[in-house]
């Protein structure tokens, strides 16, 4: 072979491998992302319950059924997001920030199923944010609030969960004096994981203050506090004050309920409220139990089977008759809202002072009727100045339920965390409440988006004597410590605004 055809055999040799080493660089590039992924997070490719739940993705289930009800799908896979039946069509998922990770866990997914009409518990149904009508700018809303140092249009209710780096504010082991064993988590014995624990909320570009049991005394020295509303608000109460203790139960606090007219009735289970005095500050802290919000009472008084009239257009006697004293209130109900708690309590819904048959017919008639009611008559009193109190309605905690409803084994016990990898965007509340408030004195504590991705963090099936799981009720310490630091920072914002700072 010649010199020059030996060359010119090197340089086509040479021109070979050069056109096909992208493709070889790639493969090797694919391969050693791969290898990583496996090597951090094994169990995204073996594990049974990651793989059960790809498939609950509520945007891939509705993609598969039926195309024409959902959006266009973008080039950039999007996370599992928040789906709600509006006039009987089903909404595609929320935007996602553009500087959002385009990978995706199987732990973002998460289904709430609509409750039948049989069903004795509410469903709540997840919202498309773009399908939400704006808080006005006349309403006072949290949702919408910026902290001191928040870059402009920055909300509290926008950002993700990410590692909590410290512990709980307090021990779900301790706070015994206050806490309910039906929700310390930490004394199930069959339960074994507690990563819902070991994780915070993280605004997108607002500073959420860090929560000073402190400071939020000193703030409230001889104020008085008042949760009213269902088992939730309940939740709420027990969380503020297991938090300003620190889960210390010979803290100086004394029980000063019967100033309030709070007494355990005979019979029951639970006592109505109870109110709670820390003597250092004379901060007063009350839970009163008003599913409703609204006024109910014996039909006939002297029956022991009575049935009760709950009048839609009245307060609770409780608000009307405290709230003179009160500094805060926050108020929620909802998840009593549904015809088989309206007939277990032998509630009949009144309005005007006699039976009202319209609304009886149509729950969320009579739930946004109470609302909207409740929320004019406490307006007038502070517009009238019969009241001091700033006013929280607090929106709707999400219940997530698998499979099923509550009595139809829905379940909430898979091990998973939500993304941390997604910055979630969209606004998401209660639009009732939003437009109950709107136009009011009244403020939002919008908590529903937040939690809507903490499906890791209710009660589940380890309580000892549960017949079935409770997937609306938080383990404690939990959610609702983050409700509380949210409350907390709204306080230092109108305290802050009321000082001129």
């Amino acid at each position: 072979m010649t010199e020059a055809a030996e060359r010119f055999r090197e340089h086509r040799l040479v021109l070979r491998w050069g056109t096909r080493r992208p493709g070889v660089v790639s493969i090797a590039f694919i391969c050693s992302m791969l290898l990583v992924t496996f090597s951090v997070h094994p169990s995204t490719f073996f594990s049974p319950i990651s793989a059960r739940n790809i498939f609950r993705i509520p945007s891939i289930t509705l993609l598969s059924r039926s195309c024409s009800l959902s959006p266009p799908l973008t080039t950039l896979p999007k996370p599992a997001t928040p789906l709600l039946e509006k006039g009987g069509q089903s909404l595609g998922p929320s935007p996602i920030s553009p500087s959002s990770s385009p990978f995706i866990s199987s732990s973002v997914s998460f289904q709430s199923v609509s409750s039948s009409s049989k069903s004795s518990e509410p469903s709540l149904k997840i919202l498309d944010p773009s399908s939400l009508p704006r808080t006005s700018s006349s309403t006072t809303s949290l949702s919408i609030r910026k902290s001191a140092n928040a870059a402009p249009g920055c909300s509290y209710t926008i950002g993700k969960w990410v590692r909590n780096e410290r512990k709980p504010f307090y021990s779900g082991r301790k706070c015994r004096r206050w806490l309910s064993g039906m929700w310390a988590c930490r004394l199930m014995p069959a339960r074994k994981s507690f990563n819902y624990e070991s994780l915070r909320w993280k605004p997108d570009g607002c500073t959420l203050p860090e929560f000073k049991s402190r400071d939020f005394l000193a703030r409230m020295r001889n104020k008085v506090i008042a949760f009213v509303g269902d088992s939730m608000g309940r939740q709420q109460f027990q969380s503020l004050m297991c938090m300003l203790t620190g889960g210390d139960d010979a803290a100086w606090v004394e029980d000063v309920s019967k100033k309030y007219g709070l007494m355990k009735r005979h019979g029951a289970l639970l006592e109505k409220g109870t109110a709670q005095r820390f003597l250092k500050t004379n901060t007063t802290i009350i839970f009163y139990w008003s599913a409703s919000l609204c006024e109910i009472e014996p039909i006939h008084k002297s029956d022991a089977h009575t049935k009760f009239a709950m009048h839609l257009d009245r307060p609770a006697v409780f608000i009307r008759t405290y709230l003179r004293f009160m500094d805060i209130l926050i108020l929620n109900t909802g998840h009593h809202w549904n015809r088989g708690k309206i007939e277990g309590n032998k509630w009949v819904m009144y309005l005007d002072g006699k039976v009202d048959t319209a609304h009886s017919r149509t729950m969320a008639d009579a739930k946004s009727l109470t609302i909207n009611k409740i929320a004019s008559w406490l307006h007038s009193q502070k517009k009238k100045n019969l009241t001091r109190a700033e006013i929280y309605m607090r929106s709707l905690s999400p219940r997530h339920f698998f499979d099923g409803e509550w009595n139809s084994g829905g379940r909430c016990d898979d091990e998973f965390l939500p993304s941390m990898q997604l910055n979630i965007t969209g606004h998401m509340s209660d639009p009732v409440i939003e437009s109950a408030i709107s136009g009011t004195s009244l403020r939002l504590l919008n908590i529903t988006y937040i939690s809507q991705f903490r499906f890791d963090g209710h009660i589940s099936k380890y309580r000892p004597d549960a017949s079935h799981q409770d997937c609306l009720h938080w383990c404690l310490p939990g959610v609702p410590d983050v409700w509380n630091e949210m409350l907390y920072a709204d306080i230092l914002l109108w305290q802050n605004e009321q000082r001129g700072a």
